[in-house]
């Protein structure tokens, strides 16, 4: 198993708690594959002391914003989409600056987890958002023979975007899988970022889905891998998309129930 995530500098405090949290709950830590973006080397290094294991090991994976590109897609100055960065990694997403979270989570990150999914290094992928808590042990090797992705799906609900909740996806290398990712990455790049309302990275991974299902070999998560708002006391991860949380406040939170 490979554990990955993605992340930007403004969410370094937020992978601390995500790296040292999973080695507190797994007796045998597994490799760790980070997508990062805009990190210092000091940076790196807090990282790299939270998830310190003799047989497994950390590797980052970082790149530089190209600003003045991002900044053209999204169709505002480098000066606000900064602005919208800061905002967004310290509170919660509005709908004045929704480009930047739909720019990294809900568009470059699926690119890189589709990148690392064709590399095809590894039996399997646990794909999780960065404002993760582990809560207990990850015992993945039985749902994986299962099938060949898990998602965290809600079929029916009303809101179009909440059918399909993208903070947890496990995943195989299969052509399948490389498939749905193939068609979600399609769905992102035909709306221009400025016009993607919040949460289209939801649903432009609901019309992948919907579009690959007949062919996909896959199954729902248990409940107890959690649900947005959720963070039930026997659930097996907490995550940080909680209406109104701002990220920083998330950070300390999970810091106290680390702490218990």
């Amino acid at each position: 198993m490979l554990v990955h995530a993605y992340l930007t500098d403004g969410f370094v405090p937020m992978a601390e708690v995500f790296l040292q949290s999973l080695h507190k709950v797994m007796p045998d830590p597994p490799d760790v594959w980070l997508d990062t973006r805009d990190l210092t080397e000091e940076h790196m290094n807090r990282l790299r002391q939270c998830y310190v294991t003799s047989t497994r090991r950390l590797h980052i994976v970082n790149q530089t914003i190209p600003w003045e590109e991002w900044a053209q897609r999204a169709q505002v100055s480098v000066k606000t989409l900064r602005q919208y960065k800061q905002e967004i990694e310290g509170k919660y997403v509005r709908q004045n600056n929704r480009v930047w979270k739909l720019m990294t989570a809900g568009d470059n990150r699926v690119r890189a987890l589709h990148d690392l999914l064709e590399l095809k290094a590894h039996d399997y992928i646990a794909h999780f958002d960065i404002d993760t808590l582990f809560r207990r042990e990850l015992r993945l090797e039985g749902l994986m023979r299962e099938a060949n992705i898990w998602l965290k799906l809600r079929e029916g609900h009303s809101t179009l975007k909440a059918r399909i909740t993208i903070d947890c996806l496990l995943l195989k290398s299969t052509p399948d899988v490389l498939r749905f990712f193939e068609h979600w990455r399609e769905h992102i790049d035909r709306v221009p970022p400025p016009e993607r309302p919040v949460g289209f990275g939801q649903a432009s991974c609901w019309y992948a889905f919907q579009e690959v299902r007949d062919d996909l070999q896959y199954a729902k998560l248990p409940l107890t891998f959690g649900l947005p708002g959720r963070n039930a006391p026997d659930d097996i991860i907490w995550t940080g998309n909680v209406h109104k949380l701002a990220k920083d406040d998330c950070v300390d939170l999970f810091k106290e129930e680390l702490r218990k």
